[in-house]
Formats: structure tokens, sequence, C-alpha cells
């Protein structure tokens, strides 16, 4: 399967009821989870084959990633506010980016739905993974 289009504009639409619980698991506090959740963040994705920018603008703060599948890179985790090793690749026409510094880490992963793209975020933990879906629509 050929890796999907990201290209374009995107607005979150919904959070799935797992979002607080995966906050809490990221040691998010309740203020900043209550500012999470009303929080309507916009993507900005540039494609370009396996070249990669991403920059993601919300209320509380934003954040540019430029990375290239199949190559490691160092970006700020913006649940824990540090510098984290990361590693792209492709599984069929998913995105999977996993955080090579902690095992107990975020790893994302960003796939096209029906013309949404949703994003999926799992926290590794000793308990088991916590993930949370995130929906958002083309602008």
């Amino acid at each position: 399967m050929a890796a999907a289009d990201f290209n374009g504009k995107w607005k979150l639409e919904k959070n799935d009821e797992h979002f607080d619980e995966f906050l809490k698991a990221m040691g998010i506090g309740m203020l900043m989870r209550t500012a999470a959740g009303k929080a309507s963040p916009q993507l900005e994705i540039t494609q370009d084959g396996d070249n990669f920018t991403i920059l993601t603008k919300s209320a509380l703060r934003s954040q540019e990633v430029k990375f290239k599948m199949g190559e490691e890179f160092t970006a700020e985790d913006p649940m824990v506010g540090k510098k984290v090793k990361m590693m792209p690749s492709w599984d069929g026409s998913k995105q999977v980016i996993k955080n090579l510094d902690d095992a107990e880490g975020m790893d994302v992963t960003r796939e096209i739905e029906g013309g949404k793209l949703v994003m999926t975020m799992t926290k590794n933990t000793a308990k088991g993974p916590v993930s949370t879906k995130r929906t958002f629509g083309k602008l």
C-alpha cells in the first residue's frame, strides 16, 4: 500500500473518550488537562515524498517539527517539554513515530480514514499502553 498524502491544513474535530486518561498517564496536571481538552489545535503538514514539516498551532503553543521517514530525529515532546529522539517509519499507509529515548514515552501514528486525519497517541506504561485518538478535518 502506498504512503498516504498528509499535505494540507487540518483542524481538530474531536478527541476520543480516552484523552483525559491519556494526559493523566503522561503526567499532565488537571489545569493543563482541562486546557488541552478545550484547545482546538490546527496542523499544517507539508509532505514532499518522505520529507515532512508539521506545524502544530493552538492557543497553548506552537511547534514545528521537520523529519524524513526512516531517519532518526530529535524533537521536543510537547507533553513533557523535553527533547527526545524519534524514529518515523511507514506501516502500510500509516505514519508511525516511535520514541527512542523512553520505553514509557509517547508514540504517534497518523493515518487518513474517510478523508479525516486520525492521530493515535500511545503512552507505554508499566501497567500497559494508554492510547487516545484525535480526529482532524481538512480545512
